[in-house]
């Protein structure tokens, strides 16, 4: 028997981050031989030649600038596994792909590939607030807005109602929280229950990825029913009244 490994997978893909930050991506590696096995990690580069490839605009970055892997050597008793870490840092709107090697000592060298890129997050609402107008105060009314993913990194996002503990129902959100996926778009869907005939105006506060929350206005005015009713008026039989009343 020889000294082999079993990978969940030969590619790592990041994705795309949010710049200058760090993501870090797990994968399980069995030893599937009968035998102890010692490996190690090591990058794979021609340096030289990417560094003839760099510009003003993209200046070379050394691959062990770029991705890491921990830990950098293992030992595995036969059906033993071990859970690496492999982790990339983006730097700033950079697209970068790498491949590393698992060199086993007696036996095959495993490569795999690594891919990530950064950049900014961006995004946008497609309405500045929402006014449901007049409300039966015993019925409700939908409305919505869309939150747009502008840019390629995912962000979290979500949604709460900034109301008096008394007015906490008035306004439900669905969803309250979630995740916007790159060039994509979440439907946030808002229902007013007046339960009450009277004006009702508060805010919603949306917050998405690390910028600023934003105060997104709601309005409403609950109402009643009321029914007005006009009743034709018999001109010839008031005459009669009038006159009968006069005595003469």
């Amino acid at each position: 028997n020889y000294p082999n490994l079993h990978f969940e997978s030969k590619v790592v893909n990041f994705g795309c981050i949010l710049n200058d930050t760090q993501m870090t991506s797990t994968m399980r590696i069995t030893n599937s031989s009968k035998v102890p096995v010692d490996f190690h990690w090591a990058f794979l580069e021609d340096a030289e030649r990417e560094a003839r490839k760099a510009t003003e605009k993209k200046p070379y970055v050394p691959v062990n600038q770029v991705f890491d892997i921990l830990p950098i050597r293992s030992h595995l008793e036969p059906d033993e596994y071990e859970d690496v870490d492999f982790v990339y840092y983006a730097h700033a709107g950079r697209k970068f792909k790498g491949v590393c090697l698992a060199e086993v000592v007696g036996g095959p060298e495993y490569q795999l590939t690594l891919v990530g890129e950064g950049s900014t997050v961006g995004f946008k609402l497609d309405k500045s607030s929402l006014d449901f107008g007049s409300v039966l105060y015993t019925q409700f009314k939908e409305l919505e807005f869309t939150i747009h993913n502008t840019g390629k990194v995912a962000f979290p996002f979500s949604v709460m109602c900034d109301a008096r503990d008394n007015e906490a129902n008035v306004f439900e959100i669905t969803p309250k929280s979630g995740r916007v996926a790159e060039m994509s778009k979440q439907v946030v869907k808002v229902t007013m229950r007046p339960g009450l005939p009277r004006n009702f105006a508060e805010n919603l506060i949306v917050e998405c990825a690390h910028f600023n929350p934003i105060y997104f206005p709601v309005t409403g005015v609950g109402i009643y029913s009321t029914v007005s009713i006009a009743l034709p008026r018999d001109q010839v039989k008031m005459s009669d009244t009038v006159k009968d009343f006069g005595g003469s």
